[in-house]
């Protein structure tokens, strides 16, 4: 998490074998990352959700940010956003405000960019992805990462310092 982020962890639940059932997010405000490790077999069962999106991990590294107040001139009228960042993996991303906008798959190296009630856009350029996904330090040093691993169940957070990629 960033600095002056809002989270709420609303679900967090184990299967009888430990392993991971359903972890759910809420993020008001700020940017929230999300290493998800998912177990073969299994739906995906981490989601980070904002006022106007709902990320649905799928076994991946990504970034979750929303705030409020901002204008984009592409948008008028329209002040707040959701932007989804994929650096691994595959995420489902849709509005719950429109349901009659379908989900949309992001892939590695894609970013959308979901504005008020509309329904999720690609960004025109992908970005670094896979192999930056531990050293971009765009959390800064102040950071709380979240790390989540289907496998074992687990659940952590507040590590200091940038997040660990997966693959160190």
């Amino acid at each position: 998490m960033t600095d002056s982020s809002d989270l709420t962890i609303d679900e967090n639940t184990l299967n009888p074998d430990g392993t991971r059932a359903s972890t759910k997010l809420s993020l008001v405000n700020g940017l929230v990352r999300s290493l998800v490790k998912s177990t073969p077999g299994t739906p995906p069962n981490y989601e980070v959700h904002t006022p106007n999106a709902v990320a649905s991990a799928r076994g991946t590294g990504y970034d979750v940010d929303h705030h409020t107040g901002v204008q984009d001139d592409k948008y008028k009228g329209c002040t707040e956003f959701s932007h989804v960042s994929v650096y691994q993996g595959d995420v489902q991303v849709y509005n719950p405000t429109n349901p009659s906008a379908p989900p949309v798959d992001v892939k590695e190296g894609q970013k959308v960019t979901i504005p008020c009630g509309l329904a999720p856009t690609f960004g025109a350029t992908p970005f670094a992805s896979t192999a930056a996904l531990g050293a971009l330090g765009a959390l800064g040093a102040g950071a709380i990462a979240v790390t989540v691993v289907g496998a074992t169940g687990g659940f952590g957070s507040g590590t200091s310092g940038p997040p660990v990629s997966p693959m160190q």
